[in-house]
Order: structure tokens, then C-alpha cells, then sequence
């Protein structure tokens, strides 16, 4: 999303819904013969306002995950792919990341990917997300483990 529709949704939130809500309720409620004075309105737009923009970005978030836990989740898909690879290939002494995209591997855009060792011995990958803070460094036998910067 760009910045500017960004904006434009935080703006609607704090502002837009909570007065259209509290003038529509003081509407309805003049029509029952109950007069609402201004500063309840405003206080009641401002209240609804913090409440939406508290509420709703943490409803839209909820399913999605960070990019440390995709990287970390794909960092492991990828060793684990290397693992296969360097099985059914017992000959093979090197991997590289072409090897695993020949085999299927599917690479993010977004993920950098680095072969730190590429021998079979001592096999060890390291990926970090684009957006992320985290590196995530993966062994042999695939524990993986973050990388202190």
C-alpha cells in the first residue's frame, strides 16, 4: 500500500467515521427529544477515534506474520531441500542455490539468500528478509539459529 492511501485510512479513522457516527447518533437521539451538547459529541468522535485506531490495525494484522518468522520459516524449507538434494545425490560434494532451483526451490524476491559453506561436511546458509531486522543462520542438520549482528 502507498503512503498516501495510508494516510487517507488513518484520516478516515480518527476522523471521518467517529463524527459521522456521533452526528448521526445525536441526530437520532434529537428525534427522541434528547438534546446532546457539542463537547459530548467531540468527546465522543475523539473516544471512538483512539478506539478504531487502536482496534482496527490490530484486527487487519491478525493471520499475517512477520517477515523474521517467514524468513526464518523459509530458511528451513530451503536446508531441508539442500538435506534432500545432497541425499539423492551422494556423489555431490558442493550445493549451491542453483542446485536448489533446479530441484524446485522456489526463491523469494524479497529473501537474500547466502551459502556461507557450501560443502557437504559442513553445509551452512544464512537469509534474511528484505523488511526484516533479523539474519537466520542454518547448519547441517538444519538448526537454525539467529545471527547476532
Amino acid at each position: 500500500m502507498s503512503f498516501w492511501v495510508e494516510t487517507a485510512i488513518i484520516i478516515s479513522i480518527l476522523f471521518v467515521i467517529p463524527v459521522v457516527f456521533c452526528m448521526a447518533l445525536s441526530l437520532i437521539l434529537k428525534r427522541k427529544g434528547i438534546r446532546v451538547k457539542l463537547w459530548w459529541k467531540v468527546t465522543g468522535a475523539v473516544l471512538l477515534g483512539l478506539f478504531l485506531l487502536i482496534f482496527i490495525p490490530n484486527y487487519l494484522t491478525i493471520g499475517q506474520r512477520s517477515p523474521d518468522s517467514v524468513v526464518r520459516g523459509i530458511l528451513e524449507g530451503a536446508c531441508y531441500s539442500a538435506g534432500e538434494i545432497l541425499s539423492k545425490y551422494p556423489d555431490k560434494k558442493l550445493i549451491s542455490l542453483e542446485d536448489l532451483k533446479k530441484d524446485g526451490y522456489f526463491f523469494s524476491e524479497n529473501i537474500e539468500f547466502t551459502i556461507l559453506d557450501n560443502t557437504r561436511e559442513s553445509f551452512k546458509m544464512r537469509a534474511k528478509h528484505k523488511r526484516g531486522g533479523k539474519i537466520y543462520e542454518a547448519d547441517r542438520e538444519c538448526n537454525i539459529k539467529e545471527v547476532r549482528q
